[in-house]
């Protein structure tokens, strides 16, 4: 996963089996949560639950797919960018009906967190892209 901090950004997720078989998402909130370690090479969940930056609920479109998807706001990307980090870990966890809490695979290796890398270099902001006017 990659974002610009400043930048609208879009992500889909798919949900299935090693054998690819779609995970039915009927009766769960599926919720992203990025986070931080003191550093970036460390992984510990006692900072995890410490470091939580942003926590958005995916919106299920197709349930007995296993497809949900997220939109991320250029004020969640600017607090992501605000850790001053080139990269956060990020996690997503199905919540059922009666509270429990599972987190998710999301690395084809069996990790239950991936990288988001924070790509502020190059790139102009959302604001600065709107205000342009194309040329004609």
């Amino acid at each position: 996963m990659r974002i610009t901090p400043g930048m609208t950004e879009a992500f889909e997720f798919h949900y299935g089996n090693f054998d690819g078989v779609p995970i039915n998402l009927n009766g769960f909130k599926v919720r992203l949560v990025f986070w931080t370690t003191p550093s970036e090479s460390t992984v510990s969940a006692g900072y995890a639950q410490q470091n939580i930056h942003v926590v958005k609920d995916l919106n299920v479109v197709s349930p007995y797919e296993g497809k949900a998807t997220i939109v991320l706001t250029e004020a969640d990307t600017l607090k992501l960018g605000q850790t001053q980090r080139s990269s956060v870990h990020w996690s997503v966890f199905l919540i059922n009906d009666a509270g429990e809490v599972f987190p998710t695979q999301v690395t084809q290796s069996g990790e239950r967190h991936g990288i988001c890398r924070i790509e502020s270099k190059g790139m102009p902001i959302g604001e600065i892209v709107r205000s342009l006017s194309p040329d004609k």
